[in-house]
């Protein structure tokens, strides 16, 4: 949305990676699960023309949920990135201790 500036085009991009994010239906939502990191293929000009020519009735914003998952060694990378410039203790197992 904040590359295209259309929240709309969030369907088309889930269609474009389909192979590689993990979909489930909840009621009416389309429920899409990404990993923090993971790259995406991004529409062109021409898919974007192709999406509006033949959107399906049900793909507007509101119906699309997204679920961005992350790792403990994701988690544990932004304690220690963000601990020391918000005040907070770096995890204890990220700390090396001499044997």
């Amino acid at each position: 949305e904040e590359l295209f500036h259309d929240a709309n085009l969030a369907w088309l991009i889930a269609d474009l990676n389909q192979q590689s994010i993990k979909e489930t239906w909840e009621g009416n939502k389309r429920v899409i699960e990404l990993r923090t990191r993971q790259q995406l293929e991004l529409p062109v000009w021409q898919d974007i023309v192709e999406f509006y020519q033949s959107r399906p009735a049900n793909s507007s914003p509101e119906s699309l949920v997204t679920v961005v998952t992350n790792t403990r060694l994701d988690q544990e990378l932004i304690d220690s990135t963000l601990g020391a410039v918000i005040g907070c203790a770096i995890p204890q197992s990220l700390l090396h201790k001499p044997t």
